[in-house]
């Protein structure tokens, strides 16, 4: 049975964008330092952990596939 309530948006770490968006970690990498794909957000300044909202990561998919 489905839930009526609106889905929360979730932070996704480095490694599950990967497994999402099949994009290996070097070509993530690269595609963040081109501007090809979202930056990470960081939850206060020192953290080093790279973190991305779901919602993002799904929008860039969907953004890709629509321009082939």
């Amino acid at each position: 049975m489905k839930s009526n309530q609106p889905k929360h948006p979730t932070f996704l770490r480095k490694g599950k964008v990967v497994d999402i968006t099949g994009l290996s970690p070097s070509t993530l990498e690269r595609l963040i330092k081109q501007g090809l794909f979202p930056k990470p957000t960081y939850l206060h300044e020192k953290s080093r952990i790279p973190l991305w909202l779901d919602e993002v990561v799904y929008q860039w998919m969907r953004d890709m596939a629509d321009q082939e």
